[in-house]
């Protein structure tokens, strides 16, 4: 957990370059007639996406275990925030995305204060 994923780190950079290199070479050959730019916004993609995943892996990591060494069962049953989302499931769309991480922050500041 604490190096987070490597190899979907690998994957994701080898697919974003592969991606960028093939794709804009079919584009090129095409001549731009099925639209220009795929390859780049895939390299992008995979690029930003795989940098952010992993590190939300290594936070993650370092977070559980900075929790497992902080807290009792007290405080870490009856405070800790389950989930970020009141449901279980993945927000709507980014408004709502917003404003249930920011609750989900709220609700672990206080578990943090409260397990000092």
């Amino acid at each position: 957990q604490l190096l987070g994923d490597p190899s979907f780190l690998y994957h994701q950079y080898k697919t974003g370059v592969y991606d960028l290199v093939m794709k804009s070479r079919d584009e090129i050959a095409a001549g731009g007639k099925d639209g220009v730019g795929k390859g780049v916004t895939s390299f992008i993609q995979n690029f930003v996406g795989g940098t952010a995943f992993t590190f939300g892996k290594i936070t993650g990591g370092f977070a559980d275990t900075l929790d497992s060494l902080a807290t009792n069962d007290m405080t870490s049953n009856n405070l800790k925030p389950k989930s970020a989302s009141s449901d279980g499931r993945p927000p709507d769309n980014a408004v709502d995305g917003v404003v249930e991480g920011t609750k989900f922050l709220g609700q672990t500041v206080a578990h943090g204060i409260a397990g000092l």
